[in-house]
């Protein structure tokens, strides 16, 4: 019976620990820490207000953005990895991406517009 006793405090004292180990969380960083304009990339914006958009000439969503805002048209940025709770007409966002050409063929001929790019998300948030 003893070595019932202290098999089952051995045992819980071993799991109590590990459990306390799991609960310590690194904070993770924000994207202007982590990251990085590399190889082909273009630029990074940070914490960027835009307007999420299907975009039917490239058949993919994009956010549509102003640099300045006394620009007179919105730069357009393509996401090909939208998230699905984002791919909504005119929602606004703040973003964070690394932006690169944009390589990505037109389905069918588009006016010339604003400047275009491609981008990968660090991060997207619903705008308040």
């Amino acid at each position: 019976m003893k070595k019932i006793l202290v098999l089952l405090y051995v045992f819980g004292f071993a799991f109590s620990s590990c459990e306390k180990d799991e609960k310590v969380q690194i904070s993770p960083e924000s994207c202007e820490d982590t990251m990085e304009c590399v190889d082909s990339c273009l630029f990074t914006r940070f914490n960027q207000i835009g307007k999420v958009s299907f975009v039917p000439c490239y058949d993919t969503w994009g956010i549509y953005y102003k640099e300045d805002p006394s620009q007179e048209y919105d730069d357009l940025t393509l996401i090909l990895d939208m998230l699905e709770d984002y791919k909504v007409e005119e929602k606004e966002v703040v973003f964070s991406a690394t932006f690169f050409d944009n390589d990505i063929p037109f389905l069918f001929p588009d006016p010339p517009g604003p400047a275009r790019y491609k981008s990968e998300l660090c991060e997207i948030q619903i705008q308040d």
